[in-house]
């Protein structure tokens, strides 16, 4: 009994130290990278695309201040039920935010495509951007709330497993992952497919009126360079947290929280809901690799950050 509850002990304690340091990497690595995106896709033309990309570098910010602040405050704070309600508004709505602005930004860029293939002009526009996300974070607040409401003081419930029963976790998991894997899946497969037709010429002679020409076509494709192996990495990255949370229910009247196994569960838990947050802290990275566009943006940030400072 005294080993188990060793082995315990020790599981929580590392789950604890990885969840401060993934907490402060985020902070430190996730934000300010998150930030240097916002700026450096601001140097970009106008544009729905760009427009997006910014509302996206905003919502990963929000998401990984509001989770690891939470983090940070564990221990520190009592787990009220008007905290854990909090917690798990804000947590749940970041995420959403973030999740399906990624699926609007791939759906953008397809029906961009298509429009300008079509008829020679996009279908969107900034306006209809900024409305569309509007409404896309009403519904993300519409979606967050009644699981916040439901959910009761203790600490599992803070961690995110336990939470309102088997029903509301199947919706939570579907509206944070599952769902928005499945439409950017399928986004994706209709992009390229709409590229394949458009370079082998099979829609005629509206798929040579590709836009404006000049710095804003090299913006258009940065933003598409950017934003579609983010797309193809969101489900990689958060099927992990899936499967987990799935498991747990399943396997949820076998152990108890004095198990071994449960804490096993937790620090599990712990590590894939980091690894899903990990898209949102690294996508400066992405940007960086796949876009000479983005490449440029950042580099003409940092000579702005050092003309300013050496012309005072």
């Amino acid at each position: 009994l005294n080993t188990e509850l060793a082995a315990i002990e020790g599981l929580c304690q590392t789950m604890d130290s990885l969840n401060r340091w993934f907490a402060y990497a985020f902070l430190a690595v996730g934000i300010p990278g998150n930030v240097l995106s916002l700026l450096a896709v601001r140097t970009f033309p106008p544009s729905t695309g760009t427009c997006l990309v910014q509302i996206l570098s905003v919502a990963n910010g929000c998401l990984l201040a509001t989770q690891s602040t939470f983090v940070l405050l564990t221990g520190w704070v009592n787990t009220t039920s008007a905290y854990c309600q909090a917690k798990t508004f804000l947590t749940l709505f970041t995420s959403y935010f973030s999740a399906w602005t990624l699926v609007l930004i791939i759906a953008e860029r397809y029906l961009r495509l298509r429009s300008l293939s079509h008829n020679g002009t996009s279908c969107f526009t900034v306006k209809r951007a900024k409305i569309a996300s509007l409404l896309l974070g009403t519904t993300a607040l519409l979606m967050a709330a009644p699981s916040a409401w439901l959910t009761g003081p203790s600490q599992d419930t803070c961690l995110g497993l336990g939470r309102n029963g088997r029903f509301w976790t199947f919706v939570e998991v579907t509206l944070f992952s599952v769902a928005p894997s499945f439409l950017l899946l399928v986004l994706i497969f209709l992009y390229v497919v709409a590229r394949a037709q458009k370079n082998q010429g099979t829609w005629g002679a509206a798929a040579d009126r590709d836009g404006t020409a000049g710095d804003k076509d090299e913006s258009e494709d940065g933003v598409t360079r950017m934003t579609l192996p983010m797309a193809v990495l969101f489900p990689i990255l958060t099927l992990p947290v899936v499967v987990v949370i799935l498991s747990f229910y399943f396997c949820y009247e076998a152990i108890t929280a004095e198990d071994e196994g449960y804490a096993w569960f937790k620090l599990i838990h712990a590590v894939c809901v980091h690894l899903s947050q990990c898209i949102n802290a690294v996508n400066i990275l992405i940007y960086v690799l796949f876009s000479s566009r983005f490449r440029s943006g950042v580099r003409d940030v940092f000579r702005r950050c050092c003309c300013g400072r050496g012309s005072r």
